[in-house]
C-alpha cells in the first residue's frame, strides 16, 4: 500500500505543476509567495477544475497501479508480472520522473537562483528609486479628470499586425483602432508596451507597478508582511497624490474586495471607494444574470454599465474625479464569452474558440465603454488611460510562439504630447509618472519611483540598464529600502 501512496502522491506533484501552468502560464515565486500570504477567494469553478484535473485523476491512477502491479491475483499480461515483481522499485522510478516533471515545469533551478540571490544584499533601490514624497508636482489649475480602465490579460500580443497569421484575423479592430488613433508608447515602430520583470506579472503587482512604480515582491521570509499594518506604507502612489488634491476616487472590480488585498491597498493609498461583488451586492446592483457563468464574478458587461453610472456621479459632484475599472472577462484568455452581447466569430471546429471569441468580446465591448466616454461632456477635460494589467498566462500553441509580447498602454486625450513615442523600452514602473504627466502635472526631474515619464525624453530605468534579465536579478536580491516601503520597518531593525 505504500507503494501505491507513493504513486497517488507523485502523480498529484506533477498533475499540480501540469494543471497551474496550463491555467497560469508560467507561475513565479513571487506569485506563488504573495498569494500565499493574501486571501485569493478562489471561484468554485476553478477549485472543481483543480479537483477533477488533479486529485480525482491520481486517485484513478492510483487504483489502476494497485491492481495492476500490487493486488494479489492471477497475472495474464507480461507488464502486469514484471510491474507486480518490481513494483516498490516502479512506484520509485514514477516518483522520480514526477518530480523531475515537476521541477522542470515550475522552473525550480529558476526558484532555487533567486533564493541564493536574495542572500544577498542590493543598493539597486537606493540608487536608482526617486522617492515621490521628496518630489514637487505641479497640477494645473483647472485639474483634468481621469479614468483608468484596466484590460484583464489585454496583451499587445492581440494587437500586433505580425501576430494575425496565429488568429486568422484581427481579434481586436476596436482596440487596435485606438491604439493608432491615440497615443500607444512603443517599444517598435507598431503597437507595442512596456516589458515585463518580476514583482509586475499579476494583476495586483500590476497595479502597484504602473501605480506606485514599485515591484511587488515578498521575500521567501515573508511572516513579516501584515497589509492589516499597511500595504506598502512607505511608498506614494498615484492615488495619494490624487487625493491631496481633491480628487474624488473610485474603483470598480468583479472580485471580492480581499483578492489579492485590493482592499488593503486601496485603503493604504488614497483610501479609494472600491465598487466589489460584496459592495454591488449590498446596494442590490446585481441579479443572477450579472455573474459570469459557475462563479460570483460579475460579467464586464454589467460592470462597464455600473461604471457608467458611477462616473456620471462623480462628474455631477463638482469635484475633479479619477475612475478605475478592472475587467475580468479575459482572465487566462478564457473566463466568460458573453453571448447576449457579442456574435460568436468562432465556432468550436476552431481549437482556441473559446479563446478567441472571448478576446474579440472583450475589444468590442471596451471600444463601445470608451465611445461612449467620449460622447459625455465631461470627456473634453477628461484624460483616458487604457492598460494591460500584465501579460497573458493562457498556454496555448500560438501564444507560446508570440515573444515579443509586451504590457499594452493607450492614452487618450492626453493633456500633451510626447516628444518620442515610439521606440521606447520602458518597464510598468514608467506608466506611474507618464499617467501624471496625462493630465497636465509637472514633475520635477520627471521620475516618481523606478518609473519616468515617457512624454519626455529621459532615459528610462530599462534604457539606463539596457537589460531586463539584469533588471530581474537585481530584483531578486535583499534591499532594505524596499522592506522599509513593503513593511514600514527593516527587517531585524527595531
Amino acid at each position: 500500500m505504500f507503494a501505491t501512496f507513493i504513486v497517488f502522491i507523485s502523480y498529484v506533484l506533477a498533475a499540480t505543476a501540469r494543471w497551474l501552468t496550463r491555467k497560469f502560464g508560467v507561475v513565479t515565486i513571487d506569485q506563488i509567495i504573495f498569494h500565499l500570504n493574501m486571501p485569493i477567494d478562489a471561484e468554485e469553478k476553478l477549485i472543481r477544475s483543480y479537483f477533477e484535473n488533479v486529485w480525482f485523476a491520481a486517485v484513478g491512477v492510483a487504483i489502476i497501479f494497485y491492481f495492476l502491479c500490487v493486488h494479489k491475483r492471477e497475472r495474464k499480461w507480461q507488464i502486469s508480472m514484471l510491474c507486480h515483481k518490481y513494483y516498490r522499485l516502479c512506484a520509485g522510478v514514477f516518483f522520480l520522473l514526477c518530480l523531475g516533471y515537476c521541477g522542470i515545469k515550475m522552473q525550480v533551478d529558476e526558484m532555487w537562483g533567486q533564493y541564493k540571490r536574495f542572500q544577498k544584499v542590493s543598493t539597486f533601490f537606493e540608487e536608482n528609486y526617486v522617492d515621490p514624497r521628496t518630489v514637487e508636482l505641479t497640477f494645473p489649475k483647472n485639474k483634468r479628470n481621469l479614468i483608468i480602465i484596466f484590460m484583464e490579460s489585454m496583451d499587445t500580443g492581440h494587437l500586433q499586425t505580425k501576430y494575425y497569421d496565429y488568429f486568422k484575423t484581427n481579434l481586436t479592430p476596436e482596440l487596435l483602432r485606438l491604439a493608432r488613433e491615440n497615443i500607444n508608447f512603443s517599444n517598435n515602430d507598431d503597437i507595442g508596451g512596456a516589458y515585463q520583470v518580476k514583482g509586475t506579472n499579476f494583476t495586483q503587482a500590476g497595479l502597484t507597478a504602473q501605480t506606485c512604480g514599485l515591484p511587488l515582491k515578498l521575500p521567501i521570509e515573508s511572516s513579516h508582511f501584515r497589509p492589516d499594518n499597511g500595504f506598502l506604507p512607505e511608498a506614494k502612489c498615484l492615488s495619494d497624490f490624487l487625493k491631496e488634491q481633491g480628487y474624488e476616487q473610485t474603483l470598480v472590480n468583479g472580485m471580492p474586495k480581499t483578492f489579492g488585498g485590493l482592499d488593503k491597498f486601496l485603503e493604504s493609498h488614497g483610501n479609494i471607494k472600491l465598487m466589489d461583488t460584496w459592495y454591488m451586492q449590498d446596494h442590490n446592483m446585481l441579479t443572477s444574470e450579472d455573474y459570469s457563468e459557475g462563479t460570483k464574478i460579475v460579467k464586464d458587461f454589467s460592470l462597464l454599465e455600473i461604471s457608467k453610472k458611477e462616473i456620471l456621479r462623480l462628474a455631477s459632484s463638482g469635484k475633479p474625479f479619477a475612475f478605475t475599472v478592472m475587467t475580468i472577462d479575459t482572465h487566462l484568455g478564457k473566463q466568460y464569452f458573453d453571448e447576449d452581447k457579442c456574435e460568436r466569430l468562432f465556432d468550436k471546429k476552431d481549437e482556441h474558440h473559446r479563446y478567441k471569441n472571448i478576446m474579440a468580446c472583450q475589444s468590442k465591448m471596451l471600444g463601445d465603454f470608451v465611445d461612449w466616454i467620449k460622447q459625455q461632456p465631461f470627456y473634453e477635460n477628461t484624460t483616458v488611460v487604457m492598460l494591460d494589467d500584465h501579460l497573458l498566462m493562457y498556454d496555448a500553441g500560438f501564444t507560446r510562439s508570440m515573444k515579443d509580447k509586451r504590457i499594452l498602454n493607450i492614452f487618450l486625450n492626453s493633456a500633451i504630447e510626447p516628444k518620442q513615442a515610439k521606440n521606447r523600452e520602458f518597464l510598468s514602473f514608467d506608466i506611474y509618472p507618464t499617467i501624471l504627466s496625462s493630465i497636465g502635472v509637472k514633475i520635477e526631474g520627471d521620475k516618481l519611483g523606478l518609473g519616468t515619464t515617457l512624454f519626455e525624453n529621459k532615459p528610462t530605468l530599462l534604457e539606463r540598464i539596457g537589460s531586463g534579465k539584469k533588471i530581474d536579478k537585481k530584483l531578486d536580491m535583499r534591499s532594505k529600502l524596499y522592506e522599509k516601503m513593503l513593511y514600514g520597518k527593516v527587517l531585524g531593525e527595531e
